[in-house]
């Protein structure tokens, strides 16, 4: 069987980047990571890593490989599905700062209605309608994803499980963008102050990161 999941694991990569990986680096990288999540008592897992990482294919080829050789049911969810509207940040930027018109950091998802569908997971209240959120038009789409079943939770993001950060490493790194529009650091409190209060919430719903 190991030798089909290879198999498969390089085709989903050469389909989804068309590029192609060696069978060592699958054995060393990936293959532990599906044992992992197979073999664990748990059923919530978070994929985080920085933007253009490869979260989205790893945790694609996750699902595939569970689902066809492992027979579970695997629920992805994506952080970025839960961005607030464009009218919503168009409110924060103007009651908060400026900078928060701009999705992407803590504060600018709806982390209310990501909480409630990992806990409807939890309790096993199907089916789930998660949102899906279109990049192109920078807006929530009109589409809903809908999870009938699933025994497993994958949730993956570029920020999902990072703790706060420490105030004096939180003024530190100051980039020339953040210097010239967020001089009194409201933004990156702000962002910071999420990710303590409901991020937190909701990143310690997982068994493992």
């Amino acid at each position: 069987m190991q030798i089909q999941i290879n198999t498969l694991i390089q085709e989903k990569f050469k389909n989804l980047t068309n590029k192609t990986f060696s069978k060592k680096y699958i054995n060393q990288y990936i293959v532990p990571i599906i044992k992992n999540i197979n073999d664990s008592k748990n059923d919530k897992f978070i994929i985080a890593g920085s933007q253009g990482s490869g979260k989205s294919t790893l945790t694609a080829v996750l699902k595939l490989v569970l689902e066809k050789f492992y027979k579970k049911k695997v629920m992805l969810l994506s952080i970025d599905d839960y961005y607030l509207s464009k009218n919503k940040r168009l409110k924060l930027s103007k009651k908060i700062h400026p900078l928060l018109i701009t999705r992407g950091v803590p504060g600018t998802h709806n982390i209310a209605a990501l909480r409630k569908d990992i806990i409807n997971f939890q309790k096993k209240k199907f089916p789930i309608v998660a949102p899906l959120f279109n990049k192109l038009k920078d807006d929530i789409s009109s589409k809903k994803k809908i999870i009938k079943k699933a025994e497993i939770l994958l949730l993956e993001g570029w920020c999902c499980g990072s703790p706060p950060i420490s105030r004096d490493y939180l003024f530190k790194n100051i980039n020339r963008l953040e210097s010239t529009l967020d001089k009194n650091k409201a933004w990156r409190q702000y962002y910071n102050f999420q990710l303590q209060k409901d991020y937190k919430k909701v990143f310690s719903l997982f068994d493992q990161q």
